[in-house]
């Protein structure tokens, strides 16, 4: 049974429902944890291997502040994209049983995800939209024709 048979029919409840801005919220900042807290992993291993190779001080890397946030929104769009395009979930989507799908609730092809994640990124307050859209679908939703849906199983 589809979303929109389901929901026809009376029939959602919860699963398959779509997702709200709350939910939508807490995934985003689990997956915003999740980069934070690799992002330090790397600059602290990165650290470690200078000490061990040229010797004292300890010291942690630093680039430009234009470096640093181009690499941080690149990270972040492959990580986005490539768990859109694997699963439709990512760990904070996981965390919380949210999937992102297309308008026929199949996963997001690379480019639709990747356009996503960047759309994502650069407009974060587009998920505001959510709160009064009757679909609870963000700016971004709306653009790409994607929805948010609550989806405790696993699929391959």
């Amino acid at each position: 049974m589809t979303l929109q048979e389901a929901g026809e029919a009376g029939e959602v409840g919860l699963q398959l429902g779509r997702a709200g801005l709350v939910s939508r919220l807490l995934a985003s900042v689990a997956d915003l944890a999740i980069l934070v807290v690799a992002g330090l992993a790397v600059l602290l291993l990165s650290a470690v291997l200078r000490y061990f190779v040229a010797g004292p001080p300890f010291v942690l890397p630093s680039a430009s502040v234009a470096f640093e946030s181009t690499a941080a929104f690149v990270v972040a769009t492959a990580y986005l994209a490539y768990f859109w395009t694997a699963t439709g979930r990512t760990p904070g989507n996981q965390l919380l049983g949210l999937r992102v799908v297309d308008a026929r609730e199949r996963r997001l092809g690379a480019g639709r995800a990747t356009l996503r994640a960047v759309l994502c990124l650069l407009l974060p307050v587009g998920l505001l939209w959510a709160a009064v859209s009757r679909r609870n679908a963000s700016l971004q939703d709306l653009v790409l024709r994607t929805t948010v849906v609550y989806d405790w199983v696993s699929r391959p």
